[in-house]
């Protein structure tokens, strides 16, 4: 499997993934926001079930493996969603940017105890680099940094549920090498949908669905199947062949997205500080994936 090619469609992910804020805030004028979440997640788990039905992939999974998808389904794909829903709404849009993109960070960091994955200096240089970048956006931004007491609860929820994320991302290859990555991406977020259905059943019962329009529906579509499906779809298959840390540091790339799709439709302002953070971004994310030619026992092609 070409690392170009793979490192393309994680670049994709991560455009969709940018935009999906954007879009998101469409949906959540007509949806509370657990609602939203809970209806995209049921949508998102229809479609990737479609892509496996479609391309006749599925295997019967053995019952330690079931148990292994049952418990990343909750705590890396469920618990995330619920600490990323309350932390936006606890902390200032800066605070939570900067923190989701010490995903990277954490990943190494478990990869570094566990022995899961190999690492090194320039490896973990690289995933810096591109968390610099990160930060130079967020400040170039109208969102910025907080700092009081009443962001504390907030910061803490977030740290927790990047960290999730960063066990989601190291401790899912296993099962993705063992079985397809559509499979093992469509039980997780089956296992996620059916934990906030559960969970919000009195609001989605209560909810005034006729009064949801066209905009709003396509917004839950987008997330649903593209956001959600299609990119942790994506984002399972490049994990499986690229490893989670060479995988992970994408994820700070969707803040460039993020921003040049809310300049263009929201009319944001783009800063010459956020432009010049974007730049980084992209050095760092190079800078990890030479670091990881060099470390592991097959190389990886150049994918800038």
């Amino acid at each position: 499997m070409s690392p170009l090619r793979i490192a393309f469609c994680l670049s994709v992910v991560t455009a969709i993934w940018g935009a999906n804020f954007t879009v998101m805030k469409l949906g959540l004028q007509e949806l509370s926001p657990l609602v939203f979440n809970t209806t995209r997640l049921v949508v998102s788990a229809g479609a990737a079930w479609a892509c496996v039905g479609a391309m006749r992939i599925y295997r019967t999974m053995l019952p330690e493996d079931r148990r292994a998808v049952l418990s990343l389904g909750i705590l890396g794909f469920a618990l995330p969603q619920v600490g990323i829903t309350f932390g936006v709404s606890l902390t200032a849009a800066g605070n939570c940017s900067i923190i989701m993109a010490l995903i990277p960070v954490s990943v190494l960091i478990i990869n570094r105890f566990t022995g899961m994955e190999k690492s090194s200096l320039k490896l973990a240089a690289g995933v810096g680099v591109s968390l610099s970048g990160v930060i130079l956006i967020v400040l170039g931004s109208s969102a910025g940094l907080s700092i009081s007491a009443a962001d504390i609860k907030g910061v803490l929820v977030m740290l927790a549920a990047q960290f999730l994320c960063a066990y989601f991302t190291v401790y899912s290859r296993p099962l993705l090498e063992k079985y397809h990555p559509f499979q093992i991406m469509a039980w997780l977020l089956t296992v996620a949908a059916v934990f906030f259905t559960a969970g919000t059943l009195p609001q989605l019962l209560s909810a005034d669905w006729q009064k949801v329009t066209i905009l709003g529906w396509s917004s839950v579509a987008y997330s649903g199947i593209l956001a959600l499906a299609l990119g942790n779809l994506v984002w399972g298959w490049g994990i499986k062949y690229l490893g989670s840390t060479r995988v992970a540091v994408f994820n700070n790339i969707t803040p460039v997205f993020a921003v040049v799709t809310a300049w263009l439709v929201l009319e944001e302002s783009f800063s010459l500080l956020q432009f010049g953070g974007a730049l980084v971004i992209l050095v760092g994310v190079q800078f990890t994936q030479k670091a990881a030619r060099e470390l592991y026992s097959h190389p990886a092609e150049d994918i800038t």
